[in-house]
Parts: C-alpha cells; structure tokens; sequence
C-alpha cells in the first residue's frame, strides 16, 4: 500500500516536469519563428540596401542565414521525444538537417568572422563562438555514431544553446540595460560574448546536475538490491 501511494506521488510531479518542458520548447520555437521573420527575411531578398554594410559579403551572409535557419527552426524537433520515439526515421532526417544547417551557418559566420565590418574584437568575438558551435555540434553527431545516446543528448543541448545564442544576441541588443554603452563597437563585442557563454555555463550546471542525480539514483538502488538480496539469502 504504501509502494503504491508513493508511486502516486511521484507521478503528478513527473507530468508536471513534462508539461512545463513540452511549454519550455514551444516558446522557444515560436520565439524562434519570431526572430526569423522580423529579423531574417529581408535578406532572401538580395540587393544592396537590405544587406548594408554586408553587401560585400552578401554571400556568406546568405549562407550563415540559410544554415542558420534550418537549425534554428528544426533544433526542437530533436527534443521532441514522442516524435523521435514514434518516427525514428524522421528523427534521424531532421537530425542531418539540422547538422548540415549548422554546418552551413558556421561557413557563412567564419568567412564573416575574418571580414567583420565592426571591429577586429568582434570577429574574434564572432569566430569564437562559431568554433564552440561547430565543435559541439560535431560532438554530438560522433556520440550518435558510437550508439553513446546519452552523450549525444548532452551535445546536442549545448549545440542548440550555441544554435539559439543568436536570437539571444538580438534580445540583449534590443534591450535596454546594454543600450547605455557609449561606444557601439563595444556594446556588440560584449553582446557577442554574453549571448553565449552565460547561456552555456548555465546549460552545463544543468547537465551536471541531472548526472550527478542519475549517479546518485542508480547508487541508491544498488545499495536497496544488495540489502534486499542479503535479506532474502539469511
């Protein structure tokens, strides 16, 4: 009796967590959505007043947009667990997706990175971020590889956080406790930092934390079996 009271217990708490992930990616994808069609689409249409001080590299702008877009909008998909259970497939489909989108956006955003019209800080600062972004993104498609699934789920969080540091950048920019630095060039180098080592650092005490859990969990249930099995053998 009391087994089943506290498996009740539990039960509402774990709904509960599902809900608020299930509302936690919807607002991020409609967010997503947003920043896309206010701030992106304009450039699928080429000339040189839509591109301004890029229109030299019109091209590699396009690219980053292009790729960047593909993995902003299908990164959710990932997390969908439902989804992935119920249709494998599609799955792994909009999995490559989303790593060719990130491969093609980190080959507009290096090429950017080495042209950058602000300052030679923020292309360091751009180039930076674009190499964490590649390498975790590679990350989690060499853990999928190795059948590592949960190593994978680990990645291709901070991936998306990386994917996401973008629309991150256009919130801290529009918002107005940064507005109040003097110098524009450096007001975008510190944008360009915080948009993604903040968020990061943060996904990655999460990540400790859910494994440092698990750890403890599975620590508990070994200890309860052993005391069960040397129970049952006196």
């Amino acid at each position: 009796m009391n087994a089943i009271s506290s498996h009740h217990q539990v039960q509402p708490s774990t709904g509960g967590t599902k809900l608020l992930r299930r509302l936690a990616w919807i607002f991020v994808f409609l967010l997503a959505l947003y920043f896309f069609f206010k701030y992106a689409t304009h450039y699928f249409v080429v000339n040189e007043r839509n591109y301004g001080p890029y229109w030299q590299h019109w091209g590699a702008l396009l690219l980053h947009i292009v790729g960047g877009t593909f993995a902003l909008l299908l990164g959710p998909l990932q997390f969908w667990a439902g989804l992935r259970q119920r249709f494998p497939r599609f799955h792994r489909i909009t999995g490559r997706l989303y790593f060719a989108g990130i491969v093609l956006g980190s080959a507009g955003s290096l090429y950017l990175s080495t042209h950058s019209k602000v300052s030679q800080a923020f292309g360091v600062a751009l180039f930076a971020l674009t190499l964490v972004w590649l390498i975790s993104s590679a990350m989690a498609l060499v853990a999928i590889l190795r059948r590592q699934v949960t190593t994978h789920k680990e990645w291709v969080t901070r991936s998306y956080v990386l994917t996401f540091a973008f629309v991150t950048g256009r919130l801290l920019l529009d918002s107005p406790f940064l507005r109040g630095m003097a110098n524009p060039k450096d007001r975008m180098v510190t944008i360009i930092w915080l948009c993604w080592t903040i968020p990061l650092f943060i996904t990655e005490i999460i990540l400790q934390w859910r494994r440092s859990a698990s750890i403890a969990s599975n620590s508990r249930q070994r200890e309860l079996g052993a005391t069960n099995w040397d129970r049952s053998a006196a």
